[in-house]
């Protein structure tokens, strides 16, 4: 009886665990704090409220293009809290996601524009995205900006927003991806594209094995501008759903950029760097 009550028991757990599904089996997981890939601390979200008290933030969420309430952990207070100075001393914050993507965001936009590490929203922790259209889950934590009232915020369109959040670090871009710095002869076309590269392009992107893993490596074994021709890679970097229907590459540069057209050619000179 003693098996068969336990067989029946862990049968339970089983089910109740598929019935919880993936976000919550996230949102358990405690958010890791790192300083240059050395663990500095992990709070679980209980410990993680007590550093910064929950607000109700209204954003306009540039996945949805709405107005949306998120319940929010305001970000600067959790990092005085783990990191004390030393985080506004770091060059970048890497947001480690639970999908594998990996977003560098720079300090300085951290301590000069309102940040929050969203935990919830009315309705389930998710959002449906427009372009491409698709339901996005956010567990355990979606990092969100004041865009209704910083307009800087606003114009950068879904840079920076890395959701699914399991793991802060800071980092140097520099000693994170050294061999994705443009060296010293390096032309000011390449050393521009290189900027827009680690900005737009990084978090989902790797070149020769360095960068995000959720794209496709842009020069290995082969580069991407040896096997398409500029023209349309071009137009692949602005608006990938021209070029394949039903893409999961998002518009990563903003449609309301000024000169767009050449940041994109800028992006393909640093490319081409890279080929053999």
């Amino acid at each position: 009886m003693e098996g068969r009550s336990f067989h029946r028991a862990l049968l339970f757990a089983f089910a109740l665990t598929a019935c919880l599904g993936a976000e919550s089996v996230q949102a358990a997981a405690p958010l890791e704090f790192a300083d240059h890939g050395k663990s500095v601390r992990s709070l679980d979200s209980a410990e993680i409220r007590k550093l910064a008290p929950p607000t109700t933030k209204k954003i306009f969420e540039p996945h949805e293009e709405a107005e949306i309430e998120f319940q929010a952990l305001p970000l600067v207070p959790v990092l005085d809290a783990v990191y004390g100075q030393k985080w506004r001393e770091s060059e970048q914050i890497l947001f480690r996601c639970a999908d594998g993507y990996r977003a560098p965001v720079p300090t300085e936009r951290i301590a000069h524009h309102w940040a929050g590490l969203a935990f919830d929203r009315a309705g389930g922790f998710r959002i449906a995205e427009k372009s491409p259209t698709k339901q996005i889950e956010l567990a355990p934590y979606f990092l969100i900006w004041d865009t209704l009232s910083d307009p800087a915020m606003k114009a950068e369109g879904k840079t920076g927003w890395p959701y699914q959040i399991v793991g802060l670090d800071l980092i140097s871009y520099a000693a994170l991806y050294p061999q994705l710095v443009p060296g010293p002869g390096a032309s000011a076309a390449v050393r521009a594209g290189a900027g827009h590269f680690q900005k737009y392009c990084v978090s989902c992107h790797a070149i020769q094995g360095q960068g995000g893993k959720v794209g496709p490596e842009l020069s290995d074994p082969v580069n991407v501008t040896e096997y398409y021709q500029k023209a349309w890679l071009k137009k692949w970097i602005l608006d990938p759903s021209t070029v394949r229907k039903g893409t999961a590459m998002p518009i990563a540069i903003p449609l309301d950029l000024a000169h767009r057209s050449r940041v994109a050619d800028e992006i393909i000179a640093y490319l081409a760097r890279f080929r053999r």
